[in-house]
């Protein structure tokens, strides 16, 4: 009966969270972290409440789902995207921010870190070099977008609101 106890705390001692596919479309997967990691994300950037529930889990992959086709379009079209994203993070820090601990704090009270806020905003900008380079205009850019979800086959792994 010990060892049996002993051989259970080990099991327990050494078990990992499992990071489940969320989203699978083609041969791309989302997984529930990056869902999760995105809504933090944009309500760290928006200044608003972090809100987990299955409606703004199914928003959060749904953007997820838009920067993979944008992804894949930009690496398609090879499209130079080198943009400098320390200004317009710093201006957020100033605008946002009375000092450094408040910073800090806001980071940890989101659940999120300043690389992945900078890499947050790095590839918001060079969506946006994307879009003006490739579409020139947000309508064009809407409508391939559009069209492009259509030709993926997309499963939702999970009870969200569709």
């Amino acid at each position: 009966m010990r060892v049996a106890l002993c051989f259970l705390a080990v099991l327990v001692l050494h078990a990992e969270v499992y990071d489940g596919v969320a989203v699978s479309l083609g041969t791309h997967a989302i997984k529930t972290s990056e869902i999760e990691r995105d809504i933090r994300l944009t309500a760290f950037l928006n200044g608003s409440e972090v809100i987990l529930n299955g409606a703004e889990k199914r928003k959060a992959a749904d953007r997820l789902i838009d920067q993979m086709l944008i992804r894949d379009e930009m690496s398609k079209a090879r499209v130079a995207t080198s943009i400098q994203s320390d200004a317009v993070f710093d201006r957020i820090k100033l605008a946002r921010f009375h000092s450094p601990t408040e910073y800090r704090q806001a980071l940890q009270t989101y659940g999120i870190t300043e690389p992945e806020l900078k890499a947050h905003l790095a590839w918001q900008l060079a969506v946006l070099a994307f879009v003006d380079v490739r579409f020139k205009a947000n309508p064009p850019f809407f409508a391939w977008l559009d069209t492009s979800r259509k030709t993926l086959r997309v499963q939702y792994r999970g009870a969200w609101p569709q």
